[in-house]
């Protein structure tokens, strides 16, 4: 989308109350200035997409430490470290499937054989 520039004598869309010639025209980008903007958000876009063809329209988890605790988000829900001594992905798997799933379900489970589970 292509704006209309103003006219060298026209007062400054910035509000200053300024001719645009006196105010914003010698601080407008370069062609050159607009093209490095425009690549670097073709470059974001196109990692963006790329994102979603491998992976869906979801979040990455993520994860910090604080208060000596792990805390990981997954969706729109954030999950705290339930166990003491070092605690990774696969630890806050299982718990986020215990929360989820409940632990009745997961008994269940172990009981059936290896290869039946789900």
């Amino acid at each position: 989308m292509t704006r209309k520039q103003p006219s060298k004598k026209s007062k400054c869309p910035c509000g200053s109350g300024k001719r645009y010639e006196k105010c914003c025209r010698k601080n407008r980008p370069t062609k050159e200035e607009i093209e490095e903007v425009r690549e670097i958000f073709r470059i974001k876009e196109q990692k963006q997409n790329d994102f979603v063809e491998n992976h869906g329209h979801i979040m990455p988890p993520s994860a910090v430490q604080m208060g000596g605790k792990a805390l990981f988000s997954i969706g729109s829900s954030i999950y705290q470290q339930t166990r003491e001594g070092p605690y990774t992905f696969l630890h806050m798997i299982h718990d986020h499937a215990l929360g989820f799933f409940g632990v009745p379900y997961l008994e269940s489970e172990e009981n059936i054989d290896f290869e039946d589970r789900h």
